[in-house]
Order: structure tokens, then sequence, then C-alpha cells
């Protein structure tokens, strides 16, 4: 299981070294199917970034749901602070 979350967390960081951010991370794990394990993402996401519980937690909620939409998007970055380091 580390090694997975290790790799998790390389996706992560390349996703936001790339420019993406929260909600482009959250959709990075859907398209992985990470969102089916969203607790273990979501502690790699918390590891990763340094943000709280609680964002992580509203982070593993994303990505259960079924998609993305504008407004789903736009509350999540509302959860979530931007930009991650």
């Amino acid at each position: 299981m580390l090694t997975e979350q290790a790799e998790i967390r390389r996706v992560f960081r390349q996703v936001v070294d790339a420019g993406g951010d929260v909600v482009d991370v959250a959709l990075t794990a859907q398209a992985h199917g990470w969102g089916q394990h969203s607790t273990y993402t979501a502690k790699a996401f918390l590891d990763e970034f340094g943000i709280s519980i609680k964002e992580a937690l509203n982070f593993a909620g994303w990505i259960e749901g079924p998609g993305a939409t504008e407004e789903s998007c736009r509350m999540l970055r509302e959860r979530v602070p931007s930009p991650l380091h």
C-alpha cells in the first residue's frame, strides 16, 4: 500500500506542478479509479499538500461522486484552498 500511496502522491504533484488545481487533481483521481478508495486517496492528498483533515474529507467526498459539474467544481474549489503547494 505504501508504494501505491507514493504513486498517487507523485501523480498529484505532477498535476499541480503542471498548473492544475484541486479540481484537476480530483478529476485525475477519478480517471485513475482512485475514487473507489477515496479515504486512502484523500490521505495521499493530505500528506502531499499539507491540507486539513476537513479539506481532505471534502476531496474524498467529491472523488466518490458521479462526476464534475460546474457547481460541484465551484464548491470543491471553495472547500479546498488554492493554490496547492
